[in-house]
């Protein structure tokens, strides 16, 4: 069994059973992967308040060599300084975009300094966007072709212009302004 220490971001916690969890994390040294999480759900965890989606945490994994993955040993979080909703929708984000196990440093350095900073603005998405390379310097709308691209939708990874957005009857909350 390998053991690693690194800073992550706690994008989603998912039950497994009746203590255990699965916590999908965006980790700097890493990329996104996901760690069971043993006997989180117990009353006297010291996981559980770490491990909360949107905490920035510096993680002490195993990695086991039978190939079934991470664990989370421990945990120390930061809270991050958003509005709930600003907040969701950015772990929405991250989690549908970044693939898993491919860690890239310019995005990760991206992702902290949004949820340290609480800065939740389009240049912030846009930014992220470009490191991933979804986004060229003249996108254009997947549904018209019109240059007013204003927003991305995340779970099909396409650009609409906001006539596109109502016409196809898309919630604002489904997505990321950019």
């Amino acid at each position: 069994m390998l053991e690693h220490y690194t800073t992550a971001i706690v994008l989603a916690t998912e039950p497994r059973g009746e203590i255990d969890a699965a916590v999908t994390l965006y980790t700097k040294d890493f990329g996104k992967l996901t760690a069971k999480a043993k006997s989180i759900r117990k009353i006297t965890s010291k996981l559980a308040g770490h491990l909360v989606p949107g905490n920035v945490v510096r993680v002490r994994l195993i990695e086991h060599g039978d190939g079934n993955g991470f664990q989370v040993l421990d945990a120390l979080s930061e809270k991050p300084k958003a509005n709930l909703g600003d907040l969701l929708r950015f772990l929405n984000f991250l989690n549908k975009v970044t693939p898993a196990a491919l860690p890239d440093l310019s995005l990760w350095y991206e992702a902290d300094h949004v949820l340290r900073e609480g800065d939740f603005g389009v240049e912030s998405y846009r930014r992220m966007l470009r490191d991933l390379g979804f986004l060229t310097d003249s996108p254009v709308c997947d549904d018209c072709g019109s240059k007013r691209v204003a927003y991305f939708l995340t779970g099909d990874v396409i650009f609409l212009c906001a006539d596109s957005l109502r016409k196809l009857n898309i919630s604002e909350n489904d997505v990321v302004s950019i």
